[in-house]
C-alpha cells in the first residue's frame, strides 16, 4: 500500500526516478510473495521507463532487480539461470562504466549464486575471488552478509572442511545486522553439511532454525529454504 501510494505521488509529479523506484519495489514485493507474473510486469515497466528516460543509474538497479528475479525463478523451478546471468552482465557493465562499486559488487555476488545453481564450483570460486580482490573494502552490511554466505556456499560446494565454520560466521553476522534471508540460508547450509557428515540431529536442528527465519522473511524465501532442506 505504501509503495502504491509512492507510485501515485511520483506519477502525479512526473518524477521518473521515483516512478521507476516504486515499480522496482513492487516487483520485489510480488517476487517475495511468489507472484512472479506480477513481479515481471512491474519489472518490465521499470526497465522500459529507465531506458526511455535514459536514466543510467536506474537502469543498473533495474538490471540488478531483474537478475535476482530470474535467479529466484530458476532456483525454484530447477532451471539454469541464463536470464539471470544476462541481466547481471548488463548491470555490471553499466555499473563499472558509471563507477558504482556497490552495484558492481552485488552483480559479482549474483554470478556466484548463478554458478552454484549450475553446479559450477570452479566458476563460483573465480567470481568469489574477483569479489574479494575488487570489493572486499566496501563497508555495506548487506553485501558483507551476502559475501560471507557466498564464501560458505563455495567452501561447501568444494567440500572444504571450513564450510561449517564459514556458515556459522555468516549466520552470526547476519543475525547481528538483521539480515534474515542470509541467516536462514546460513542455517540451511550448516544443516546440509551436518546431514552429509552423518550428524542427523544437528542437521534437523539447523533446518528448523532455517525455516523459522525464512517464515519471518517471505513466502518465497520459505520456499527456497524448503528446497534446500
Amino acid at each position: 500500500l505504501l509503495t502504491r501510494a509512492a507510485l501515485a505521488l511520483s506519477s502525479k509529479a512526473g518524477d521518473d526516478s521515483n516512478i521507476i523506484a516504486a515499480q522496482r519495489l513492487l516487483a520485489g514485493l510480488y517476487r517475495d510473495l511468489g507472484n512472479f507474473a506480477k513481479a515481471e510486469k512491474h519489472l518490465q515497466i521499470a526497465v522500459t521507463r529507465a531506458e526511455t528516460c535514459d536514466l543510467a543509474v536506474e537502469q543498473v538497479l533495474c538490471h540488478l532487480s531483474s537478475g535476482w528475479h530470474h535467479y529466484t525463478r530458476a532456483a525454484l523451478d530447477g532451471d539454469l539461470p541464463m536470464e539471470a546471468e544476462a541481466a547481471f552482465r548488463l548491470a555490471v557493465a553499466l555499473a563499472r562504466k558509471l563507477f558504482l562499486p556497490d552495484q558492481a559488487a552485488e552483480t559479482c555476488l549474483g554470478f556466484i549464486w548463478c554458478s552454484l545453481l549450475k553446479r559450477d564450483s570452479a566458476g563460483a570460486e573465480r567470481s568469489l575471488d574477483e569479489y574479494q580482490q575488487e570489493y572486499a573494502g566496501i563497508e555495506h552490511y548487506s553485501l558483507s552478509a551476502m559475501s560471507k554466505l557466498a564464501s560458505a556456499r563455495v567452501a561447501h560446494a568444494l567440500g572444504r572442511t571450513c564450510a561449517i565454520a564459514s556458515y556459522d560466521e555468516a549466520r552470526v553476522f547476519a543475525q547481528h545486522h538483521g539480515e534474515l534471508g542470509c541467516e536462514s540460508d546460513a542455517w540451511a547450509g550448516a544443516g546440509m553439511v551436518h546431514w552429509h557428515a552423518g550428524f542427523r540431529s544437528e542437521a534437523e536442528e539447523c533446518f528448523r532454525a532455517a525455516i523459522r527465519c525464512a517464515r519471518r522473511c517471505s513466502p518465497t524465501r520459505k520456499l527456497l529454504v524448503l528446497c534446500s532442506v
